[in-house]
């Protein structure tokens, strides 16, 4: 009987949380997915800070983009949101945008020198709606983490750095012990 109880159960669990989840997407078609594969985030409120952060990951429906990044032929970054129009950049296009050098301390306090492309040098390339608050910068399986988009746009050193396989990672520098991200797909201006 206590068999029966817990196998009741567990599909009781089951049923449950696919309800909460919805109803399973469409798999992926060779073209690209229009829908974003975020989770919206509360609104940012003014009194934010340089080192408030916030984590949000997709729900487990989501369409993703990709899983992990195996041609440099592929990679592609998007910035959407409260911005004029949208932009993709290639692979070769980042490839060719200028690099900045950078230093910051990881997790267990070792100095780490990184090279790429300073995350101000995309925001440049747009017009940023004057409400805009926050970035949030989104990796390939739709985890996000957002920083203040005023921090952001005064750091220069805060770079987006290509590495082999894993894609773009975020680097934040001026703040201890920062958030980061690999595998970086899209820039959301909220």
């Amino acid at each position: 009987m206590s068999t029966k109880k817990n196998l009741l159960f567990s599909w009781l669990f089951i049923l449950v949380m696919l309800t909460a989840c919805g109803s399973p997407k469409t798999p992926p078609t060779s073209e690209p997915s229009t829908t974003s594969p975020v989770v919206e985030t509360q609104p940012v409120q003014d009194e934010i800070t340089p080192t408030d952060t916030t984590v949000t990951t997709a729900m487990p429906t989501a369409v993703l983009t990709s899983t992990a990044i195996t041609s440099t032929a592929v990679l592609t970054l998007t910035i959407t949101g409260k911005i004029d129009a949208p932009k993709t950049w290639t692979f070769n296009e980042i490839q060719a945008m200028p690099q900045t050098k950078a230093a910051t301390k990881n997790a267990k306090g070792k100095v780490e020198n990184y090279s790429g492309i300073s995350i101000v040098d995309f925001l440049k390339q747009v017009t940023l709606d004057p409400d805009a608050k926050s970035i949030g910068f989104v990796n390939a399986s739709g985890k996000r983490i957002s920083y203040r988009l005023g921090f952001i746009q005064s750091c220069q050193t805060c770079l987006l750095v290509y590495q082999n396989k894993k894609g773009l990672l975020l680097v934040i520098t001026g703040i201890a012990n920062p958030l980061t991200i690999d595998e970086i797909v899209k820039l959301q201006i909220y």
